[in-house]
Protein backbone atom coordinates (compact mmCIF):
# COMPACT_ATOMS: atom_id res chain seq x y z
CA UNK A 1 0.00 0.00 0.00
CA UNK A 2 1.30 3.30 -0.94
CA UNK A 3 2.75 5.82 1.67
CA UNK A 4 -0.23 8.33 1.25
CA UNK A 5 -2.94 5.67 1.91
CA UNK A 6 -0.70 3.90 4.63
CA UNK A 7 -0.37 7.61 6.94
CA UNK A 8 -4.28 8.01 6.01
CA UNK A 9 -5.09 4.92 7.62
CA UNK A 10 -2.62 6.27 10.86
CA UNK A 11 -4.58 9.54 11.00
CA UNK A 12 -8.01 8.11 10.84
CA UNK A 13 -7.27 5.65 13.67
CA UNK A 14 -6.14 8.27 15.48
CA UNK A 15 -8.96 10.52 15.34
CA UNK A 16 -11.80 7.52 16.18
CA UNK A 17 -9.41 6.16 18.52
CA UNK A 18 -9.03 1.77 16.81
CA UNK A 19 -7.51 -0.84 17.44
CA UNK A 20 -4.15 -1.55 16.47
CA UNK A 21 -5.11 -5.00 15.06
CA UNK A 22 -7.59 -3.71 12.73
CA UNK A 23 -5.66 -0.83 11.12
CA UNK A 24 -2.95 -3.94 11.06
CA UNK A 25 -5.79 -5.87 8.97
CA UNK A 26 -6.40 -2.96 7.00
CA UNK A 27 -3.44 -1.91 5.75
CA UNK A 28 -2.79 -5.59 4.17
CA UNK A 29 -5.82 -5.92 2.44
CA UNK A 30 -7.33 -2.70 1.42
CA UNK A 31 -6.67 -2.06 -2.44
CA UNK A 32 -5.36 0.96 -3.58
CA UNK A 33 -8.04 2.12 -6.57
CA UNK A 34 -11.18 0.89 -8.66
CA UNK A 35 -11.99 0.55 -12.13
CA UNK A 36 -14.83 0.40 -14.86
CA UNK A 37 -19.54 -0.17 -15.41
CA UNK A 38 -21.45 -2.76 -15.05
CA UNK A 39 -24.08 -3.46 -17.49
CA UNK A 40 -26.98 -4.72 -15.95
CA UNK A 41 -28.26 -6.49 -18.49
CA UNK A 42 -28.62 -10.44 -18.12
CA UNK A 43 -27.85 -11.89 -21.70
CA UNK A 44 -29.89 -15.49 -21.37
CA UNK A 45 -28.76 -16.63 -24.67
CA UNK A 46 -25.76 -17.84 -23.10
CA UNK A 47 -27.68 -20.71 -21.23
CA UNK A 48 -27.62 -22.85 -24.45
CA UNK A 49 -24.33 -23.90 -24.06
CA UNK A 50 -25.01 -25.90 -21.53
CA UNK A 51 -27.76 -28.17 -19.83
CA UNK A 52 -26.12 -29.28 -16.54
CA UNK A 53 -26.45 -25.98 -15.00
CA UNK A 54 -29.94 -25.63 -15.49
CA UNK A 55 -31.13 -29.50 -15.27
CA UNK A 56 -30.09 -29.05 -11.48
CA UNK A 57 -31.99 -26.57 -11.15
CA UNK A 58 -35.40 -27.36 -13.01
CA UNK A 59 -35.05 -30.42 -14.53
CA UNK A 60 -35.16 -28.77 -18.05
CA UNK A 61 -32.45 -29.49 -20.91
CA UNK A 62 -31.66 -27.05 -23.41
CA UNK A 63 -28.98 -27.24 -25.75
CA UNK A 64 -25.61 -29.46 -25.19
CA UNK A 65 -23.22 -30.01 -22.09
CA UNK A 66 -20.02 -29.24 -23.20
CA UNK A 67 -17.20 -31.75 -22.78
CA UNK A 68 -15.25 -30.00 -20.28
CA UNK A 69 -18.15 -29.25 -18.11
CA UNK A 70 -19.41 -33.23 -17.68
CA UNK A 71 -17.14 -34.34 -15.55
CA UNK A 72 -16.91 -32.28 -13.00
CA UNK A 73 -20.80 -32.90 -12.46
CA UNK A 74 -20.57 -36.71 -11.15
CA UNK A 75 -22.16 -35.66 -8.54
CA UNK A 76 -24.85 -33.87 -9.03
CA UNK A 77 -25.99 -31.29 -6.49
CA UNK A 78 -29.80 -31.81 -6.67
CA UNK A 79 -29.08 -35.42 -5.79
CA UNK A 80 -26.92 -34.12 -2.91
CA UNK A 81 -29.79 -31.92 -2.00
CA UNK A 82 -32.54 -34.67 -1.48
CA UNK A 83 -30.10 -36.25 0.76
CA UNK A 84 -29.61 -33.43 3.02
CA UNK A 85 -33.23 -31.78 2.96
CA UNK A 86 -34.64 -35.13 1.76
CA UNK A 87 -36.80 -35.42 -1.58
CA UNK A 88 -40.68 -33.07 -0.78
CA UNK A 89 -37.97 -30.25 0.75
CA UNK A 90 -35.04 -30.28 -1.69
CA UNK A 91 -37.60 -30.32 -4.63
CA UNK A 92 -39.55 -27.43 -3.03
CA UNK A 93 -36.02 -25.78 -2.85
CA UNK A 94 -34.53 -26.24 -6.14
CA UNK A 95 -37.82 -24.78 -7.79
CA UNK A 96 -37.61 -22.02 -5.30
CA UNK A 97 -34.01 -22.00 -7.09
CA UNK A 98 -35.43 -21.93 -10.11
CA UNK A 99 -37.32 -19.27 -9.68
CA UNK A 100 -34.46 -17.06 -7.92
CA UNK A 101 -33.74 -13.84 -9.96
CA UNK A 102 -29.89 -13.98 -8.58
CA UNK A 103 -29.15 -17.45 -8.91
CA UNK A 104 -30.61 -17.38 -12.27
CA UNK A 105 -28.03 -14.65 -13.09
CA UNK A 106 -24.94 -16.92 -11.59
CA UNK A 107 -26.28 -19.38 -13.77
CA UNK A 108 -26.17 -17.46 -16.68
CA UNK A 109 -22.54 -15.76 -15.87
CA UNK A 110 -21.16 -19.37 -14.82
CA UNK A 111 -22.23 -20.79 -18.10
CA UNK A 112 -20.79 -18.12 -20.30
CA UNK A 113 -17.68 -18.47 -18.03
CA UNK A 114 -17.88 -22.40 -18.60
CA UNK A 115 -18.36 -21.73 -22.64
CA UNK A 116 -14.96 -19.46 -22.69
CA UNK A 117 -11.16 -20.55 -23.29
CA UNK A 118 -10.66 -21.62 -19.37
CA UNK A 119 -7.26 -23.14 -18.91
CA UNK A 120 -8.35 -24.67 -15.19
CA UNK A 121 -12.17 -26.07 -16.49
CA UNK A 122 -12.13 -28.27 -13.09
CA UNK A 123 -12.11 -24.95 -11.21
CA UNK A 124 -15.59 -23.61 -12.84
CA UNK A 125 -18.31 -26.99 -11.49
CA UNK A 126 -16.79 -26.27 -7.84
CA UNK A 127 -17.70 -22.58 -8.09
CA UNK A 128 -21.26 -23.54 -9.55
CA UNK A 129 -21.56 -26.11 -6.13
CA UNK A 130 -20.21 -23.98 -3.88
CA UNK A 131 -22.89 -21.09 -5.23
CA UNK A 132 -25.76 -23.63 -5.31
CA UNK A 133 -25.48 -25.27 -1.74
CA UNK A 134 -24.94 -21.47 -0.49
CA UNK A 135 -27.76 -20.06 -2.32
CA UNK A 136 -30.08 -23.32 -1.41
CA UNK A 137 -29.05 -23.05 2.49
CA UNK A 138 -30.90 -19.35 2.07
CA UNK A 139 -34.39 -21.21 1.99
CA UNK A 140 -33.73 -23.96 4.78
CA UNK A 141 -36.37 -23.99 7.16
CA UNK A 142 -34.34 -26.00 10.12
CA UNK A 143 -30.55 -24.78 11.07
CA UNK A 144 -29.31 -28.28 11.21
CA UNK A 145 -30.17 -28.67 7.63
CA UNK A 146 -28.89 -25.37 6.51
CA UNK A 147 -25.79 -25.66 8.51
CA UNK A 148 -25.04 -28.99 6.42
CA UNK A 149 -25.60 -26.94 3.09
CA UNK A 150 -23.41 -24.67 4.37
CA UNK A 151 -20.82 -26.92 5.03
CA UNK A 152 -20.65 -28.27 1.59
CA UNK A 153 -20.66 -24.53 -0.30
CA UNK A 154 -17.18 -23.93 1.72
CA UNK A 155 -15.68 -27.24 0.81
CA UNK A 156 -16.66 -26.84 -2.39
CA UNK A 157 -14.91 -23.06 -2.41
CA UNK A 158 -11.93 -24.73 -1.44
CA UNK A 159 -11.97 -27.00 -4.05
CA UNK A 160 -12.49 -24.04 -6.56
CA UNK A 161 -9.43 -22.41 -5.04
CA UNK A 162 -7.48 -25.15 -4.68
CA UNK A 163 -7.64 -25.17 -8.45
CA UNK A 164 -5.41 -22.21 -8.54
CA UNK A 165 -8.22 -20.58 -11.30
CA UNK A 166 -7.02 -16.95 -12.95
CA UNK A 167 -7.16 -13.82 -11.03
CA UNK A 168 -9.83 -11.77 -12.14
CA UNK A 169 -13.48 -11.38 -11.64
CA UNK A 170 -14.70 -14.34 -11.15
CA UNK A 171 -12.06 -15.40 -8.35
CA UNK A 172 -12.94 -12.23 -6.67
CA UNK A 173 -16.79 -12.86 -6.86
CA UNK A 174 -16.01 -16.81 -5.35
CA UNK A 175 -13.78 -14.84 -2.33
CA UNK A 176 -16.32 -12.46 -1.77
CA UNK A 177 -19.13 -15.33 -1.49
CA UNK A 178 -16.73 -17.29 0.43
CA UNK A 179 -16.36 -14.55 2.98
CA UNK A 180 -20.35 -14.45 2.97
CA UNK A 181 -20.93 -17.83 3.55
CA UNK A 182 -18.72 -18.23 6.53
CA UNK A 183 -20.27 -15.43 8.23
CA UNK A 184 -23.36 -17.47 7.24
CA UNK A 185 -22.11 -20.20 9.48
CA UNK A 186 -21.14 -18.37 12.57
CA UNK A 187 -17.35 -18.35 11.80
CA UNK A 188 -15.90 -15.56 13.53
CA UNK A 189 -16.07 -12.07 12.46
CA UNK A 190 -12.42 -11.48 12.81
CA UNK A 191 -11.97 -14.05 10.02
CA UNK A 192 -15.20 -13.41 7.74
CA UNK A 193 -13.71 -9.61 7.36
CA UNK A 194 -10.08 -11.20 6.40
CA UNK A 195 -11.47 -13.63 4.29
CA UNK A 196 -13.63 -10.49 2.78
CA UNK A 197 -10.69 -8.30 2.48
CA UNK A 198 -9.01 -10.91 0.61
CA UNK A 199 -10.74 -10.58 -2.08
CA UNK A 200 -8.95 -7.82 -3.61
CA UNK A 201 -6.40 -10.04 -4.14
CA UNK A 202 -7.62 -11.33 -7.21
CA UNK A 203 -9.59 -8.14 -8.68
CA UNK A 204 -7.88 -4.54 -6.87
CA UNK A 205 -9.99 -1.94 -8.34
CA UNK A 206 -13.69 -4.15 -7.03
CA UNK A 207 -14.64 -2.50 -4.03
CA UNK A 208 -18.09 -4.96 -3.15
CA UNK A 209 -16.61 -6.99 -0.49
CA UNK A 210 -15.37 -3.88 1.36
CA UNK A 211 -19.35 -2.78 1.00
CA UNK A 212 -20.35 -5.82 3.26
CA UNK A 213 -17.56 -4.39 5.74
CA UNK A 214 -18.63 -1.08 6.12
CA UNK A 215 -22.05 -1.98 6.10
CA UNK A 216 -21.72 -4.95 9.20
CA UNK A 217 -19.57 -1.89 11.65
CA UNK A 218 -23.14 -0.15 10.73
CA UNK A 219 -24.98 -2.61 11.31
CA UNK A 220 -22.90 -3.57 14.72
CA UNK A 221 -22.40 0.08 15.58
CA UNK A 222 -19.04 0.48 15.72
CA UNK A 223 -18.75 3.44 13.94
CA UNK A 224 -15.01 3.94 14.36
CA UNK A 225 -14.56 0.81 12.55
CA UNK A 226 -16.82 1.40 9.54
CA UNK A 227 -15.04 5.15 9.32
CA UNK A 228 -11.79 3.37 8.71
CA UNK A 229 -13.32 1.49 5.70
CA UNK A 230 -15.95 4.10 4.26
CA UNK A 231 -12.95 7.08 4.42
CA UNK A 232 -10.77 4.21 1.83
CA UNK A 233 -13.49 3.88 0.15
CA UNK A 234 -14.30 7.11 -0.53
CA UNK A 235 -10.92 7.81 -1.49
CA UNK A 236 -10.79 4.68 -3.63
CA UNK A 237 -13.95 4.12 -4.99
CA UNK A 238 -15.87 7.07 -5.39
CA UNK A 239 -16.65 7.97 -8.85
CA UNK A 240 -14.07 5.25 -10.55
CA UNK A 241 -17.13 2.99 -11.84
CA UNK A 242 -15.42 -0.01 -13.22
CA UNK A 243 -16.20 -1.01 -16.66
CA UNK A 244 -16.25 -4.76 -15.95
CA UNK A 245 -18.84 -5.53 -12.54
CA UNK A 246 -20.57 -8.10 -14.88
CA UNK A 247 -20.37 -10.44 -11.47
CA UNK A 248 -22.27 -9.00 -9.45
CA UNK A 249 -20.94 -5.52 -9.30
CA UNK A 250 -23.12 -2.92 -7.65
CA UNK A 251 -22.42 0.43 -10.09
CA UNK A 252 -24.39 2.79 -7.17
CA UNK A 253 -22.25 1.87 -5.07
CA UNK A 254 -19.31 3.51 -6.73
CA UNK A 255 -21.55 6.61 -7.96
CA UNK A 256 -23.24 7.66 -4.91
CA UNK A 257 -23.86 4.78 -2.25
CA UNK A 258 -20.37 5.56 -0.48
CA UNK A 259 -20.78 8.91 -0.46
CA UNK A 260 -23.99 7.69 1.55
CA UNK A 261 -22.66 5.88 4.32
CA UNK A 262 -19.76 7.67 4.57
CA UNK A 263 -22.19 10.66 5.33
CA UNK A 264 -24.49 8.54 8.39
CA UNK A 265 -20.98 7.12 9.86
CA UNK A 266 -19.60 10.77 10.43
CA UNK A 267 -23.02 12.03 11.75
CA UNK A 268 -22.63 8.79 13.75
CA UNK A 269 -18.79 9.90 15.33
CA UNK A 270 -19.72 13.39 15.23
CA UNK A 271 -17.81 14.99 12.72
CA UNK A 272 -20.75 17.00 11.57
CA UNK A 273 -18.24 18.89 9.25
CA UNK A 274 -17.07 16.42 7.07
CA UNK A 275 -21.03 14.94 6.93
CA UNK A 276 -21.55 17.83 5.73
CA UNK A 277 -19.05 17.75 3.10
CA UNK A 278 -19.75 14.72 1.80
CA UNK A 279 -23.48 15.51 1.90
CA UNK A 280 -22.81 18.20 -0.66
CA UNK A 281 -20.73 16.27 -3.12
CA UNK A 282 -24.07 13.67 -2.72
CA UNK A 283 -26.06 16.20 -2.95
CA UNK A 284 -24.40 17.79 -6.18
CA UNK A 285 -24.32 14.09 -7.96
CA UNK A 286 -28.04 13.35 -7.06
CA UNK A 287 -29.00 16.63 -8.81
CA UNK A 288 -26.58 16.10 -11.75
CA UNK A 289 -27.83 12.82 -12.02
CA UNK A 290 -31.22 12.04 -10.90
CA UNK A 291 -31.42 8.81 -12.97
CA UNK A 292 -29.58 7.20 -10.59
CA UNK A 293 -32.00 7.75 -7.38
CA UNK A 294 -35.47 6.11 -6.86
CA UNK A 295 -38.45 8.81 -5.91
CA UNK A 296 -37.94 7.31 -2.13
CA UNK A 297 -34.37 8.24 -2.41
CA UNK A 298 -34.65 11.46 -3.57
CA UNK A 299 -37.22 12.26 -0.72
CA UNK A 300 -34.55 11.27 2.00
CA UNK A 301 -31.95 13.78 0.54
CA UNK A 302 -34.26 16.19 0.43
CA UNK A 303 -34.81 15.66 4.36
CA UNK A 304 -31.29 15.28 4.93
CA UNK A 305 -30.51 18.62 2.76
CA UNK A 306 -33.01 20.24 5.48
CA UNK A 307 -31.18 18.85 8.43
CA UNK A 308 -28.20 20.39 7.76
CA UNK A 309 -29.23 23.87 6.19
CA UNK A 310 -30.99 24.14 9.72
Amino acid sequence: MGSLLMSTVITLSIRVKLYKTSVKTLKKTCPKSAISCLDPAIDRMYLRHTSTTHNMISGITIGAEPANVRSGFADDPNKRLYEICDEDNGHIISQKMANSHTFQRFTILWARASAGNIKQPNALPSLYKASFFQEAAQYCITGPTQTRLLLDSLEHYGEYFEQKPPTGEVKYFAQWQLGLAREKMGVEWAQVEETLLHASNFHPKRGEAMKHVIQHYRESREFGLAYIYSSIAKQQYYAQVPEDLEWFGDDSFYRWKILNYHVSICSKIGDMAEAKVTFEELWSFSQAHPEYFTDEQMQSLYKSKKAFQS
